[in-house]
């Protein structure tokens, strides 16, 4: 990257004109600063015009949840301007808040980017502060933009996911989902230019994109909001002007969300967080079924599970999760616990017994159930230490809305409450020892940004991503083969996910179901890292969709057809199938093209897989491969098959058409409908 010149620039506008800062972090992207405010002004991508006048909003909410005071950066004023080491510090009052504040602008670790990082010093204002990175498009780029943002939730009537133009948001569009993300992508549809912006640090911690922000089940002020000219969301918040900093990436380049993602993934704070991957149990890499085993009886779950290992053969392994109850939503280690039903009452010393026995074949691992960060109501847990939960202005405690364990409200654990903490990994340390599991199912890995009043905190996902990395330490503690299982992909700390979603089920369009998946596929950081689907409501859509994108099916274990099981191996070797982050790779490209068809590109190995999703009308499809794009370059001929694995064993050859360059086009005679899954394999 390019040491950061600063210089001054002249004075540009009115009579009022400011002094600025021109940042300039490669020889194509600039950025200007300015001196009065501190706030973004531009940027520009080569002599194209990207941004301009970036105000940052600051919202003060009281201890009822009203919004008592607004201001933004416009009212903020720059006390001292600092150069250090390339970054560009100022230190800033806003008097209609009495807010001090540190801005700092520097050169991301993306080519192209600027890092903006905001420090609360102090506030003299009482209440919880919130601070919105805001985002105005150059109107020249907005005209063409088209806006993306992953999607990563279940729900909400205004869910902002996907890819639409900017010129289609008239009005303010909130989202109302609570697992919201801070990740938004505009380009234009020929590639030929993206901003991308993202929270990337909050306390110094990186953020995942599918971190968790706004509250679960509300719809929050707080949230991403689209605008006819951009968007905003919140960077940060902090109670009584406690210290804290959070920070947002501005990208400019070439390409589109497909360029995006790839330069997230390849940061090196990104790779530095996962870095535990590396330590992955070698059975997770290997996991290719995973089922569920229903207290009490084990012995038929036994024998149909080493029935399907001898099906699978080779290295597969499966998992079973199991649910089962006390009082404080994790298991009891010494006294009788309930079942998920309420129909039983298991001992510990049972479930020992029946954990050894679904763990007897070498090849097959029990997964145990914990309710992450809640606390039953009915608990001794609570009874003993209420002050461990967050609390409301009034005192009351904060329901989270969960009803997975029927006895009482569960309430959430306050991650800064060190009490607490201790409390939780030590009762997950007990759960592992005590049944010797091969994995901990943690549900929730961490839940929305808010505000305990009772303390005055403010819960950050700095403090809810702490408590999970220690979590995986202390579970990895019990045992080095022990693996964690996170629900809905979360966190950034596990070795599994499943993916607990609807988006299989026969209502929801198939579009959406591949938008999920894709969005899902994308944001992995390593391909060896395993998602399990959790629900099994549509035959030929889920294990489509488990095919396409190299997931592992989860579902009953008597399913031993050979259709199933061809699903099951395929979906296995798709696994290892890393994502061509290129949407020129291949065409029909779902946003780009309103055709009953998905094309996109994974390299294996030495071969190209084109899966080829059908789920229209007819038989004939066409699909256009990019050699250069897909890294099929050299002189040997191309060798192109398809397999159909929903349909048969059956492997057939296929001729292609050159189009222009290195493009290539195959005509495709398939079945339609989701029995459409059709996989291209191309090679040299």
């Amino acid at each position: 990257m390019w040491v950061l010149a600063i210089f001054c620039a002249l004075f540009y506008g009115s009579a009022q004109a400011q002094p600025q800062h021109v940042l300039r972090v490669s020889p194509q992207a600039r950025f200007t600063v300015s001196l009065r405010d501190g706030h973004l002004a531009s940027a520009m991508f080569g002599n194209t015009p990207m941004l301009e006048r970036c105000v940052d909003e600051y919202w003060l909410e009281n201890e009822r949840g009203e919004i008592v005071a607004r201001s933004d950066e416009s009212s903020d004023r720059v006390l001292r301007v600092q150069r250090a080491r390339g970054q560009l510090i100022l230190e800033c009052q806003n008097d209609a808040l009495g807010l001090r504040l540190t801005k700092t602008y520097a050169p991301s670790s993306v080519p192209n980017a600027l890092r903006k990082t905001v420090t609360i010093q102090s506030c003299a204002r009482q209440g919880a502060l919130h601070l919105f990175s805001r985002v105005r498009l150059a109107p020249r780029f907005a005209r063409d933009a088209w806006l993306y943002t992953p999607r990563q939730s279940w729900g909400g009537a205004q869910l902002l996911y996907g890819v639409r133009p900017l010129s289609s948001v008239s009005a303010p569009v909130t989202s109302s989902s609570g697992w919201d993300n801070r990740f938004v992508v505009a380009f234009r549809k020929d590639r030929s230019l993206l901003l991308a912006h993202w929270r990337v640090l909050v306390d110094g911690l990186w953020v995942p994109p599918h971190g968790v922000i706004a509250e679960w089940g509300k719809t929050s002020p707080f949230a991403l909001t689209y605008l006819p000219d951009g968007w905003r969301w919140r960077l940060l918040h902090t109670v009584d002007g406690e210290k804290t900093s959070a920070s947002a990436d501005y990208v400019l380049q070439r390409g589109d969300w497909y360029d995006a993602w790839a330069s997230l993934l390849a940061m090196p704070e990104c790779r530095a967080t996962y870095r535990h991957l590396q330590t992955m149990p070698r059975w997770c890499r290997e996991v290719t079924f995973g089922t569920f085993w229903g207290p009490p009886h084990y012995e038929g779950a036994v024998r149909v599970t080493g029935a399907m290992l001898d099906a699978l053969g080779g290295e597969a392994n499966v998992t079973h999760g199991v649910f089962a109850w006390s009082l404080d939503g994790d298991y009891e280690t010494d006294r009788p616990f309930l079942t998920e039903t309420l129909q039983w009452v298991l001992t510990p010393q049972y479930l020992r017994q029946a954990v050894a026995a679904l763990q007897s074949h070498p090849r097959s691992k029990v997964g145990l159930y914990i309710q992450g960060g809640l606390i039953d109501s009915m608990s001794d847990c609570y009874r003993q230490h209420p002050d461990w939960v967050i609390r409301d202005a009034e005192g009351k405690p904060v329901d989270s809305g969960f009803r997975d364990n029927p006895v009482g409200n569960m309430y959430m654990g306050n991650p800064r409450v060190e009490e607490w903490v201790r409390h939780h990994i030590a009762r997950i340390q007990a759960v592992c020892r005590t049944y010797d599991c091969g994995y901990i199912y943690l549900d929730g890995g961490g839940f929305g940004e808010t505000v305990d009043w009772s303390r005055r905190h403010a819960i950050r996902f700095s403090h809810y991503r702490r408590l999970n990395e220690r979590v995986f330490l202390a579970v990895r503690a019990t045992g080095a083969q022990r693996g964690l299982l996170i629900n809905s992909q979360n966190a950034p700390f596990a070795d599994m996910s499943w993916l607990e979603c609807g988006y299989f089920a026969p209502q929801v369009p198939w579009r959406e179901t591949v938008d999920f998946c894709f969005d899902t596929k994308m944001q992995q950081p390593d391909p060896s890292y395993t998602l399990q689907p959790l629900y099994w409501l549509d035959d030929d859509r889920y294990l489509a969709m488990c095919i396409a994108f190299g997931f592992t099916p989860c579902g009953d274990l008597s399913r031993r057809d050979e259709r199933t099981l061809r699903a099951v191996r395929w979906a296995r070797r798709m696994k290892d199938a890393q994502l061509i982050r290129r949407s020129d790779a291949t065409a029909p490209v779902w946003w780009r093209d309103e055709v009953p068809v998905v094309t996109f590109a994974l390299r294996r190995g030495d071969e190209v897989i084109v899966p080829v999703l059908h789920f229209g009308e007819g038989n004939t499809v066409e699909v256009t491969v990019d050699l250069r794009a897909v890294g099929l370059t050299g002189n040997a001929s191309l060798q192109a098959a398809i397999t159909q694995p929903l349909l048969s064993e059956g492997v057939r050859k296929v001729d292609h058409v050159p189009v222009d360059g290195s493009r290539v086009r195959f005509s495709l005679r398939l079945p339609s409908g989701w029995r459409g899954i059709t996989l291209l394999v191309l090679g040299r």
